[in-house]
């Protein structure tokens, strides 16, 4: 069930909302920091529509709040590539399981499913282009993202698809070529369709910008809660049960067509 809001439901004066977690929700959470299930869910919608559903927390239901195409402002405290990678394919998985066959948390190691085999992700052969369906890659990637909205004390979580990668990547480094870091500074976030080439299957594509500054006082009042999120991510390990949980109205075709992660090729147009 969702909600339908007409406009953006933060604004974009959020440095000035700021609420950050007191001392009693720092010790509860302790060294284990904000765990991603835990967390109230943003998922990109694809299904339809250029939209952003926002995990009701108060929602007996799990309700969701939608957000149309003109987007919502936060602040981004963490974000960091995953990586999973499947030996069977999208329709032969087992959906009880949730557990991909290696996985890295840092993108940079992998690990096997029982822990027992560590490969490096560079020179990775499931890491090349090609090695999985049409050009794309055999093991998939996605951003993990941290955003603090406006009046909330707990960030949410947002599990950027494959295709918006690139978007990450370069808005983080429009703002290190500015002075700034993404997570002192507020921005937009925004949709636009696009269409895979291959199948001709629409899907939404995650647009940044920077619409504000933090000030150093409510950045460094934010520290903590950094650190939480960068823990908290750092002990969950990779599994659908994020893309479950922030994928609510995506279609099984978009669905089958990331799990290929053929986005970020970039012969996909040909």
């Amino acid at each position: 069930m969702a909600k339908k809001d007409n406009g953006s439901v933060i604004p974009a004066d959020i440095s000035t909302g700021i609420m950050v977690m007191d001392e009693e929700m720092l010790e509860v959470l302790g060294e284990d920091g904000l765990g991603i299930n835990i967390l109230p869910h943003i998922e990109l919608k694809h299904a339809g529509t250029v939209a952003f559903g926002f995990q009701d927390a108060e929602s007996e239901d799990d309700e969701t709040i939608v957000v149309g195409s003109a987007g919502f402002d936060a602040v981004i405290l963490h974000m960091h590539r995953v990586r999973s990678y499947w030996e069977k394919g999208f329709d032969e998985r087992d959906a009880s399981d949730p557990f991909p066959d290696c996985s890295s948390v840092d993108a940079r190691t992998g690990i096997s499913r029982a822990g027992e085999e560590q490969v490096s992700c560079k020179g990775c052969p499931h890491n090349e282009w090609g090695s999985g369906a049409g050009k794309g890659k055999a093991c998939a990637e996605k951003m993990r993202m941290f955003l603090l909205v406006k009046d909330s004390s707990l960030p949410r979580f947002f599990q950027a698809p494959t295709t918006s990668i690139t978007a990450c990547e370069v808005y983080h480094v429009q703002m290190r070529d500015k002075g700034r870091h993404y997570w002192n500074v507020v921005t937009h976030f925004g949709a636009e369709k696009a269409m895979r080439a291959k199948g001709g299957i629409e899907f939404s594509k995650l647009t940044l910008s920077k619409v504000g500054d933090i000030s150093d006082e409510d950045a460094a009042r934010l520290e903590p809660m950094r650190d939480m999120c960068k823990q908290g991510s750092k002990r969950t390990p990779v599994s659908t049960a994020q893309e479950d949980k922030s994928s609510k109205g995506v279609s099984e075709e978009v669905k089958k067509s990331n799990a290929a992660d053929e986005g970020d090729d970039p012969f996909g147009d040909e």
